[in-house]
């Protein structure tokens, strides 16, 4: 509730969550500039996508990948441990099977570490092995919110534009489609970067367009805000913050 001002860009986000459910692969770009809040935003998506719709929801944060292959296994291994959260590990050990082990890090952490061929195959295959995996955990969630976070080096490359609508083309051939709905969140240069590099793209994503907000917007946050906590503000205080 004190997602002010992005109420429209929440109902369009859980449209295509919802549409996903019932058997559709959805794209979406989250698309604003730094500072706006697009990590937050993501963030409450999954756990929109998770409370609401009944989905497991996957926030990966990629602002250090540059190849493709370093994508997937990031996006495989955080698939994981969301899995181990949400008491999904046991329905997954047959999909992941010897490509998992435990780690301590302040508590047990899951590990996902292919062979080079695995990984391979992974990359190549994407699409139906995401798929395989929303059939297995599909008797506990309705499908699969990926949000892929910081596309910050991912935005040039060429590999990762081409492997995207590779993805696309592969679904399409599918016969049933598997319930999932992506959400590439980043700047809007690099948007317009990748549909440079591939050209098929803009037809593929639904483009959730986040702006500043505004002066009142900014000031309806801080008294809602503060309401919570039993504050009043003082105008003249309001005013700096606002600013």
């Amino acid at each position: 509730d004190l997602f002010v001002g992005r109420q429209p860009q929440i109902e369009e986000v859980a449209r295509w969550q919802r549409q996903s459910t019932t058997g559709r692969f959805e794209h979406m770009f989250l698309a604003a500039d730094r500072g706006i809040g697009k990590t937050s935003f993501a963030a409450y998506m999954v756990d929109y996508a998770e409370r609401e719709e009944g989905m497991l929801g996957v926030h990966v944060s990629l602002g250090a990948v540059s190849t493709v292959a370093e994508l997937v296994r990031y996006v495989f291994e955080r698939i994981l441990n969301e899995a181990r959260r949400a008491n999904l590990l046991e329905s997954m050990r047959q999909f992941f099977g010897k490509t998992i082990k435990a780690i301590e890090v302040r508590g047990v952490k899951w590990t996902f570490a292919p062979s080079a061929e695995e990984l391979w195959s992974l990359t190549a295959l994407f699409s139906e092995r995401l798929a395989n995996l929303v059939e297995t955990i599909a008797p506990h969630r309705n499908g699969l919110f990926l949000v892929l976070d910081d596309i910050n080096r991912l935005a040039a490359s060429v590999e990762f534009a081409n492997w995207y609508k590779s993805i696309v083309d592969s679904v399409a051939t599918m016969r049933a489609r598997p319930p999932v709905s992506v959400m590439v969140a980043g700047l809007p240069e690099q948007r317009n970067g990748l549909y440079a590099l591939q050209p098929s793209l803009p037809r593929v994503f639904h483009i959730i367009e986040m702006a500043r907000l505004s002066d009142g917007e900014v000031e309806r946050f801080y008294r809602e805000g503060f309401k919570k906590a039993g504050i009043e503000v003082d105008p003249l205080a309001m005013g700096f913050m606002v600013t």
